[in-house]
């Protein structure tokens, strides 16, 4: 009986034995990084093989075999040929694995196959949870209207929020700062800050805010500062800075009018001179005047004048010289071409016609206006060759 019971006892230790040695090693994740994994990035693992049995553990392998939404690079193996661990040493292992840009958030898995001496494959799976990035709430569009802010208007200021993660985000809180002085920029009817409670996934919201434009503001493209805030899922809270430009400025006013001409009738030359006015809120830049072709008239000078720079509620003046060849109209047409730029370096061209008063000889005796300079000149070209010619005939008789 005594024999048996040392039998049986032995046999109980063998068992004991046999299964410490099969549970010898113990696999867990130590960490990974980034923590939570993100989609489109490389994931850092490390694992920790501890032999948690007394004996040596000879001949370990390790496997890594990652599944969708994990893989390794071409340059990597996650086979590991370990060899022999002392009981109660750990081995750390690292492995550098990439994870799939199309990734849903939530939990993924890794598994881990091992082995040791003469035992089977063992697995065990690794949980990972994977999230979207920060940038999971797109500003997908902003814009205003009207698309250029006119000073001492209002306008909309609009944005498009679109939630890019694979679950709900909320508390989304979007701020304007119009604190900077060189911001020409107030809300009316509204607060520089907003508010949406839920955005689900893949759902785009519109968030608006009302301002009014600063009556004296400068053309120009203006940059406001946007704070947005908001929590994922899980309760994480996030907070982006960004920038978006705002244009300012108004369709420009420009005209031509006729100032002074020394052409009153057909048959004419003499200067034009005509004012060049910027009556809108946009400065003018690179002003050109172009004086165009006609059959009424033909250009004794330069039909370009360029004058550069026109400030808003400002003037200039140009001169053309001009011959206006025998008509019965009452009125040559001058067309003219202007090219400028706004201050927002917007191209404008445009065709103004400027109107040419013609008078008869009756005319303007009746209303006494002033010949023609070039007039005067050849009433005064005859009178002196007259004049020349009388004395020569007097000289000349008396020789």
């Amino acid at each position: 009986m005594k024999k048996i019971l040392i039998f049986i006892a032995m046999l109980f230790l063998i068992v004991g034995v046999s299964s410490a040695r099969s549970a010898g090693l113990s696999i867990e994740v130590t960490k990974y990084e980034p923590y939570p994994a993100e989609p489109g990035k490389y994931l850092d693992v490390w694992l920790k093989i501890e032999n948690v049995g007394g004996d040596p553990a000879e001949n370990v392998m390790i496997q890594l075999s990652p599944q969708y939404p994990f893989s390794f690079d071409s340059n990597e193996d996650g086979f590991r040929d370990i060899g022999t661990i002392l009981g109660g040493r750990e081995v750390i292992l690292k492995f550098k694995v990439r994870v799939d840009e199309n990734a849903v958030q939530g939990d993924n898995y890794l598994d881990v196959a091992y082995k040791y001496g003469s035992y089977d494959w063992l697995t065990k799976r690794i949980n990972i949870f994977v999230q979207t990035h920060d940038s999971i709430l797109s500003i997908e569009k902003t814009y205003t209207l009207p698309e250029i802010l006119v000073p001492g208007k209002i306008s909309k200021i609009i944005f498009e929020l679109e939630n890019m993660a694979d679950s709900f985000l909320s508390n989304i809180n979007i701020k304007l700062d119009l604190t900077n002085s060189s911001l020409p920029f107030a809300p009316i009817n509204s607060t520089t800050e907003k508010r949406i409670y839920l955005i689900e996934s893949g759902k785009i919201e519109k968030i608006e805010f009302n301002v009014i434009t600063s009556s004296d503001a400068k053309s120009g493209i203006y940059k406001i500062p946007v704070e947005i805030s908001y929590y994922d899922s899980t309760g994480a809270d996030y907070v982006r800075n960004d920038i978006i430009g705002v244009t300012v400025g108004d369709k420009p006013k420009f005209n031509i009018y006729l100032d002074e001409s020394e052409i009153l009738k057909a048959g004419e030359s003499g200067i034009v001179k005509l004012i060049v006015v910027n009556s809108g809120l946009t400065d003018l830049r690179f002003l050109n005047i172009k004086l165009l072709d006609s059959d009424n008239f033909e250009k004794l000078t330069g039909d370009k004048i360029y004058i550069g720079d026109l400030d808003s509620d400002d003037t200039d003046t140009v001169e053309f010289k001009l011959y206006v060849k025998p008509t019965n109209a009452k009125e040559v047409i001058l067309p003219f071409e202007v090219n400028y730029f706004d201050n927002n370096n917007n191209e404008y061209v445009e065709n103004i016609d400027v109107g040419l008063k013609l008078y008869t000889s009756s005319e303007i005796n009746r209303y006494g206006l002033k010949e023609s300079t070039n007039y005067a000149w050849v009433v005064g070209l005859i009178i002196i060759g007259i004049v020349g010619y009388l004395v020569y005939n007097y000289y000349w008789k008396r020789k």
